[in-house]
């Protein structure tokens, strides 16, 4: 095939030549916008882990006038007694300090919080001179209420997603006399707080039940 004639051939390369440089220009989509300093610029992910802060009551809190609570059966956060799960029912021997002279009567609540605030133990009216729970009873001279089982009693914790549950025993320091008519659990505890200045807890772990013979 015969070729053009050179000015013919110098036209088509110049042709091309423009559609090359039309081809990479602004408009085909490739040209990358100026930023907008308005916009908020996403993080990339990474495979470093994120550090996890533990936001758990504190294992024995100290309320006014450096008043605590502790019990000769575990340690703070240890695992209880089986006697003091649902297993036995008999609720752990606890000791506190004395607390500051302004109480007119203390209150103990237990509550497993990994239950939703299951109120195991509501005890009222203790006297400000006692500073003790014997095992497997209530302090002297209080009145013992009703707990989410519905009964006035000490009921043992017994977790039943496999996982030991932290169960939180709270002493609360009150000021003020309670209201009178509050019997379900979660209206006396509303008023405990709600009458207290400070309270001491103290966390305690309930095991699950593994087997009908562990």
């Amino acid at each position: 095939m015969a070729l053009p004639p050179r000015p013919l051939r110098w036209l088509a390369g110049a042709a091309l030549t423009v559609l090359v440089v039309a081809a990479c220009g602004p408009d085909d989509g490739r040209h990358l916008a100026d930023p907008n300093p308005e916009l908020t610029a996403v993080p990339v992910p990474t495979t470093t882990p994120v550090p996890v802060i533990d936001e758990d009551a504190p294992l024995q809190g100290v309320g006014p006038g450096g008043l605590t609570l502790s019990s000769p059966d575990f340690a703070p956060g240890a695992t209880m007694p089986r006697s003091a799960t649902c297993r036995g029912d008999r609720s752990p021997e606890l000791e506190w300090t004395d607390p500051p002279r302004r109480v007119t009567e203390l209150a103990l609540v237990v509550q497993d919080v990994d239950a939703e605030g299951v109120a195991q133990w509501v005890v009222t009216g203790i006297p400000p001179g006692t500073t003790r729970a014997r095992l497997g009873e209530p302090p002297g001279g209080s009145d013992v209420r009703l707990n989410s089982a519905g009964v006035a009693a000490y009921s043992g914790p017994c977790p039943q997603d496999g996982f030991a549950h932290r169960i939180v025993f709270t002493l609360y320091a009150l000021d003020q006399p309670l209201p009178v008519g509050a019997a379900d659990p979660t209206s006396v505890v509303t008023a405990v707080q709600a009458a207290s200045y400070g309270s001491a807890s103290l966390i305690g772990r309930a095991a699950p039940p593994v087997t009908e013979d562990g």
